[in-house]
């Protein structure tokens, strides 16, 4: 199955309990609506609007462009949930025996998917990256930055993002005045 960036925004949109537009729209991301219907189509955005996005919904980008193992397995188990909702209510509406027999074989079917899935997802959880180590993902790097102490807000999150810009830049200018 290919993922493509729209699945996983779509995704952490319902997860989130909002709107794709409000998602576009807020004062965090802030771009038009009109941006999620090239994303739909396949197209993927640019970097500072993946990194804001990433921040808003607190999943690193790779997570967000759907390259992470999780997020790749996160969407095909929320697609199957859907469905299995969807086939839920075929059920209970279902005319005849025949309908409630097609309705019951597609749940059974879906439900042993979710069931595999769940523990890809967990054994996908334990098992280490190619370099023996998990990649830090937002939460660990607010760990990090701000040690645990209390909430780390959206405003104190993104000026650690704009500080770590800066050092960057300056690490840049330096190397290539060294050059």
């Amino acid at each position: 199955m290919a993922f493509v960036f729209y699945d996983v925004f779509s995704m952490l949109c319902k997860k989130k309990g909002e709107s794709e537009s409000k998602a576009v729209e807020g004062k965090d991301v802030q771009l038009n609506r009109s941006a999620v219907v090239k994303w739909k189509k396949g197209s993927t955005p640019e970097m500072a609007t993946i990194q804001k996005l990433a921040a808003h919904f607190s999943v690193s980008t790779d997570y967000l462009m759907g390259t992470d193992s999780a997020a790749q397995l996160d969407v095909a188990l929320f697609k199957v949930q859907d469905s299995l909702r969807l086939w839920g209510a075929k059920l209970d509406f279902a005319d005849n025996d025949e309908q409630r027999a097609e309705a019951e074989k597609e749940i059974k079917r879906l439900t042993e998917e979710q069931e595999d899935l769940k523990a890809k997802i967990v054994e996908n959880k334990k098992a280490p990256t190619p370099e023996d180590k998990r990649k830090p993902d937002v939460d660990d790097l607010k760990l990090a930055l701000f040690g645990g102490d209390g909430e780390v807000t959206d405003e104190m999150w993104e000026e650690a993002l704009f500080a770590a810009e800066m050092i960057k830049a300056r690490y840049k200018r330096k190397k290539a005045q060294d050059e």
